[in-house]
């Protein structure tokens, strides 16, 4: 069996999405003949801790860690925040922020590239060059973000001699993170570097979503592309009974919703069903699972629509998954950004549910399409009250008289199911390993 040295900063006990991507692929990738080896932080700056994921890391599977020198604390002390306090995700895109605050999110805009993790690059590598050495490496893998983590790989890469597959869940000088953010022209000009030798270096790069893929191309005229979106695991259902008439007309979102998630067109729609219906009034709630941004809260009660609303904070992944059995419709709201063509990782395992799911976003962005392939929800823009009024009135009519079962083509579903694509991640290590020509560069691999 071969042998895959994965990089990763973020893996258990770290919570959130990009964890699940990278410790889905460990899972299965010794089915496909790889045998996973990992590196990753000790003691890294997680926003998120879900110490129930260590639970499904493989026990053949060794992890290796490397220390970090990250700014973190001396964030923490210029702002005035607790020792403990943690860092919160896509923290530049805040918006009711301090002048403390302000002046640290330009520092770190602007003096560490591509970011925050660019302290882990020397330690990691030394420990990744023992690991290729001890474990009889084959090939490199890289996930990211942070994007330090490329940088890690292509060193490691130039000094091995290993082949490298580079993944990527986000875009990288163009990830939604630098929206409105203001950036030296020199830091723009050595991040879109690094970027561009990484893609053109890389013997394999993988966009978690075509529109990243696309957006890759365009920058380098060589490289190999292909797209493995996020997927779900079958496996973390097995424990979970599906509900099949939930007793609340209940929409629910989960996961992080910053500012650029604001789903105003939902208050709007809400606003006019409350008011003019007292049944929807008293069979309605609205439930965000996760950390929502001041910002919505705030308009969601200029709208006066928080007695109808519940928060719950961070919860483990398994108690999310309930969350979203146990709800009527599924609200996916896509970043209001540039380059907002993007898939939420989240959007695979509302699939994976059943339930209908009202998506916010361009109606032409990748979750569209994946969307209306599977049948499994709407697509509404960010300022189609009408259409969004529309679709919750269906729903809402289907719930009532009990007819609310799930929509989408559990055929065009099964996809993204995590083992899947792992057979495709399988295959493409196999190719690169054996310098096989690339037939199908481009197409989205997610069978």
């Amino acid at each position: 069996m071969n042998k895959v040295l994965v990089i990763s900063y973020y893996w258990p006990p770290a919570g959130g999405p990009g964890v699940q991507r990278v410790l889905s692929f460990v899972k299965y990738l010794p089915q496909f003949g790889w045998q996973p080896v990992v590196l990753t932080v000790k003691n890294g700056e997680y926003t998120y801790w879900d110490t129930t994921l260590a639970q499904k890391v493989p026990d053949n599977v060794r992890v290796y860690r490397a220390m970090i020198v990250e700014p973190y604390d001396l964030y923490r002390r210029f702002t005035r925040k607790q020792r403990k306090a943690r860092i919160p995700v896509a923290v530049l895109t805040r918006q009711q922020i301090s002048l403390r605050e302000k002046i640290a999110h330009f520092a770190r805009a602007n003096f560490f590239v591509p970011d925050a993790r660019v302290g882990w690059i020397p330690f990691a590598l030394k420990e990744a060059l023992k690991i290729v050495q001890a474990e009889k490496i084959d090939l490199i893998f890289t996930s990211s973000p942070p994007h330090t983590v490329q940088l890690i790989g292509m060193r490691l890469m130039e000094k091995s001699g290993l082949p490298w597959v580079a993944d990527f869940r986000d875009p990288w000088t163009e990830i939604r993170y630098y929206c409105g953010v203001k950036r030296f022209t020199t830091t723009v000009k050595v991040d879109s570097l690094l970027e561009k030798r990484v893609l053109s270096r890389a013997n394999r790069v993988i966009a978690a979503s075509p529109s990243i893929a696309d957006s890759f191309r365009e920058k380098v005229s060589s490289g190999h592309f292909c797209v493995i979106t996020n997927g779900f695991d079958e496996e973390d259902f097995s424990d979970i009974n599906p509900i099949r008439h939930p007793q609340k007309f209940r929409i629910t979102y989960v996961g992080n919703m910053g500012a650029t998630q604001n789903p105003e067109v939902l208050f709007r729609t809400l606003v006019a069903l409350v008011r003019g219906d007292s049944r929807f009034c008293s069979a309605f709630d609205l439930l965000f699972v996760g950390n929502v941004e001041s910002s919505v809260v705030s308009t969601m009660r200029r709208f006066r629509l928080d007695h109808l609303a519940q928060i719950v904070p961070y919860v483990p992944h398994t108690e999310a998954l309930m969350y979203m059995i146990k709800s009527a419709i599924l609200l996916l709201v896509i970043p209001r950004t540039t380059n907002n063509k993007v898939i939420p990782g989240k959007l695979f395992e509302y699939l994976r549910t059943g339930r209908p799911i009202l998506c916010i976003g361009p109606t032409d962005g990748d979750a569209a399409e994946i969307i209306k392939e599977t049948g499994a929800g709407s697509v509404v823009d960010y300022e189609d009250v009408e259409g969004c009024e529309k679709v919750v009135v269906r729903y809402y009519k289907l719930w009532k008289c009990g007819k609310l079962s799930p929509m989408a083509n559990f055929r065009e579903v099964e996809k993204y199911e995590r083992r899947n694509l792992t057979k495709r991640l399988g295959s493409i290590f196999s190719q690169v390993l054996h310098h096989e020509n690339w037939d199908d560069i481009g197409q989205r691999i997610s069978l």
